[in-house]
């Protein structure tokens, strides 16, 4: 008989060494990192704003030195709103994160240890009912103010996104137009809806009788600044010559003002306001016509990467709303009803 003896030997792993630099230096290769990627310029701002900050409050420390109460120190100088809050910390678990699988931390170092992201908790946003859309039309002064209104109610579309359309993105005959989407920086090929046509063909046909043909020129474009009026000591005249090589510089504004006339809420309110309406009535629109992927339907419309924040846009009550209506009254598994055996009243003796 032959006796084994099996013997086992562990190895301990050696821990990478950790480089020691400068706070201020690992920015600059996380932002360069960052760009290389293609994140967009505002995004880059955000974070580099916030790291930088880092560096300002404790100093330019080595990244092997950064503790938790670095971080402390950053969030009890500053008294940001919540919203604010979250981003500033989302930014520094990332960049924590880097540091690490680039060897400038611990592996089991981490800063933002301990801190979570609030939850927002505001008021309900503007959202205009699919039945006020006509009282918001009606408040409109010029074609301007109809197409942009359009825009945000029937694509969904961002300021940045409605800036970038040109006419010859347009295509009626196949019900088609192309939007740049800047945030992501890909294009959208999206559906030109019967209400949304109508608005088009006005705004080409305005845009026709102006002389603006090219398909160059874009579709919202912005105006010559007003001349002063002959005759009319201070006084000046709004100019209706249009500028087809510029787009519109502040489209939230016109929003605003059609709001304003039209006796919503202006302020904080833009393009955005008229997303939430258009998208939250879709939904509606699509839940109560029994389809199951409403949800995921709006949110290719809005561009949103991912379901989350399109909850956000549709409204925080949604998910309960859309829960109770589902269940009240209703059998919750319906494929089982054969089973269900109806609740009879019991007494003693029975």
């Amino acid at each position: 008989m032959t006796l084994v003896c099996l013997c086992y030997v562990t190895f301990e792993r050696e821990e990478p060494a950790v480089a020691r630099i400068p706070l201020s230096e690992a920015i600059s290769e996380y932002v360069e990192h960052c760009q290389a990627r293609g994140l967009a310029e505002s995004t880059m701002r955000g974070r580099e704003g916030a790291l930088r900050q880092l560096v300002k409050v404790n100093g330019d420390v080595t990244t092997y030195n950064v503790t938790p109460k670095h971080l402390d120190k950053v969030f009890a100088k500053h008294t940001w709103q919540t919203g604010t809050r979250n981003n500033k910390l989302t930014h520094y678990k990332v960049f924590f994160a880097w540091c690490r699988a680039r060897g400038y931390m611990q592996r089991d170092n981490d800063p933002a240890y301990g801190w979570r992201v609030k939850r927002v908790v505001g008021p309900e946003k503007t959202r205009i009912p699919f039945t006020e859309w006509p009282r918001l039309f009606a408040a409109c002064r010029n074609s301007q103010e109809e197409t942009i209104l359009a825009c945000g109610l029937y694509l969904f579309l961002r300021g940045s996104e409605l800036r970038c359309i040109k006419l010859k993105h347009i295509h009626l005959s196949e019900n088609e137009i192309e939007v740049y989407r800047p945030k992501t920086r890909d294009w959208d090929t999206m559906p030109i809806s019967a209400e949304l046509a109508f608005y088009v063909r006005k705004r080409l046909t305005y845009l026709a009788e102006n002389g603006i043909v090219d398909p160059e020129a874009y579709f919202i474009c912005t105006r010559t600044r007003p001349q002063p009026m002959k005759g009319v000591q201070g006084f000046k005249a709004h100019s209706t010559k249009l500028n087809p090589n510029k787009p519109i510089e502040k489209p939230f504004a016109v929003v605003q003002a059609v709001l304003g006339r039209a006796g919503y809420p202006t302020e904080n309110e833009g393009e955005h306001t008229l997303r939430r309406s258009g998208a939250r009535a879709y939904f509606d629109f699509l839940a109560g016509s029994g389809y199951d992927g409403a949800l995921r339907r709006v949110q290719s419309m809005l561009g949103h990467s991912n379901s989350a924040m399109t909850e956000v846009y549709l409204g925080l009550d949604l998910d309960r709303r859309q829960r109770n209506a589902d269940i009240k009254g209703r059998l919750m598994f319906p494929a089982h009803d054969a089973n269900i055996v109806p609740i009879r009243g019991v007494s003693n003796g029975s």
